[in-house]
């Protein structure tokens, strides 16, 4: 991951879109983050999923606000074919992706009233969810003191050929 794989920031018409399809505004968090910069190079843009794809621990890259609508559509679609018990388990319609990895799992920010609301989750495709106890701010200023040698979501960093990588601590 390098600063070139950024992309440009979020165009308010953009994330106004995004919310009237999501069906609610999305949290603070997330506009100032793709207001910075809308997602990372895809993996085909980059020519290689390693270079997209080490933003995040767990190896996954900023989704632009446009893929994060269609990943939480092809998961809505998904979940209605589902047993309800399944809501807010496997997936929920208030989840919002911001990153993904190239397993096609997901970060995601929780928009669900209550005291979830603004958490960050970590849904893996083979069916578990994982409520982080922190809020993407709180994510990311935990990910700008790495160089004091913090484990992010049992991920440590490491810097491989001059890119971000992260490594599991186990």
């Amino acid at each position: 991951m390098s600063f070139a794989n950024l992309k440009p920031p979020a165009q308010s018409w953009e994330l106004s879109a995004a919310e009237a399809s999501f069906g609610f505004t999305l949290h603070e968090d997330v506009t100032t983050l793709l207001h910075l910069n809308n997602g990372t190079l895809s993996y085909t843009e980059a020519q290689n999923a390693a270079q997209a794809s080490f933003f995040f621990p767990g190896n996954s890259r900023l989704v632009p606000i446009s893929e994060s609508l269609a990943k939480s559509v092809r998961l809505r679609k998904i979940l209605t074919g589902m047993d309800s018990q399944m809501v807010g388990r496997w997936w929920h319609p208030c989840w919002v992706p911001i990153a993904v990895s190239s397993s096609t799992d997901a970060l995601f920010v929780d928009h669900r009233p209550g005291k979830t609301y603004g958490t960050v989750g970590t849904f893996l495709h083979d069916g578990f969810v994982i409520m982080r106890n922190m809020t993407l701010r709180e994510l990311l200023e935990h990910m700008a003191a790495i160089s004091d040698g913090r484990i992010v979501f049992d991920r440590y960093p490491a810097l491989e050929d001059s890119q971000l990588r992260w490594r599991i601590t186990y």
